[in-house]
């Protein structure tokens, strides 16, 4: 189902009142888009011949999910390799990872200027930017832990459910967040020569 026919815009906005945000919960498609669009350009810029880790908190500081890039070489030596982003919501993935954290000020300064170039969002205050957004990662990983389904978003499919007795949960990029990441190394060949 897509996003906005879930509980999760709902979620969200009874959440943000703790920290005195108001939205209204047609405005959470964009805080969603902002959010993940967000991590997968922030990877796209610290993403190396090695694997990458942007890790996701709560406000408590609570480990919600990670977001990780992958370089894969290519068969042929003389042909560029290429990137992939995947979500996972186990730290133990991350073993071998350079690793960031969502509290990383360069993060936080994409996720302000994100917010700004697609929804004209403007934050006073840095903290607040980091305090909304992590309301909103904290919102849809709640979700995921409770209910069977599949959460639809222009930037992601997420989905969770019973298989075999054990719960899963899965984020997996969509639309644009395919496109930042998955580019290959010969751009960054390009660049250099």
């Amino acid at each position: 189902m897509k996003l906005m026919e879930t509980s999760i815009p709902v979620q969200f906005t009874e959440i943000i009142k703790v920290r005195a945000f108001s939205i209204s919960p047609t405005f959470v498609e964009p805080i969603y888009q902002i959010a993940f669009t967000t991590i997968a350009h922030f990877l796209q810029l610290t993403k190396e011949k090695k694997k990458v880790a942007l890790k996701i908190f709560d406000e408590n500081g609570t480990f919600l999910f990670a977001a990780v890039t992958n370089y894969h070489p290519n068969e042929d030596p003389e042909m560029p390799g290429n990137y992939t982003m995947e979500f996972t919501f186990d730290e133990d993935d991350l073993d071998g990872a350079t690793i960031y954290q969502d509290s990383d000020q360069n993060f936080i300064k994409l996720l302000k200027h994100t917010a700004f170039d697609i929804a004209n969002m403007n934050f006073k205050f840095e903290t607040d930017v980091l305090a909304m957004f992590r309301y909103a990662y904290k919102a849809l990983h709640d979700w995921l832990k409770v209910n069977t389904g599949e959460v639809v978003a222009s930037t992601f499919v997420a989905s969770a459910g019973e298989e075999e007795g054990e719960r899963f949960m899965s984020i997996v990029p969509d639309g644009i967040l395919k496109r930042l990441i998955k580019d290959d190394a010969s751009l960054e060949s390009d660049v250099s020569a």
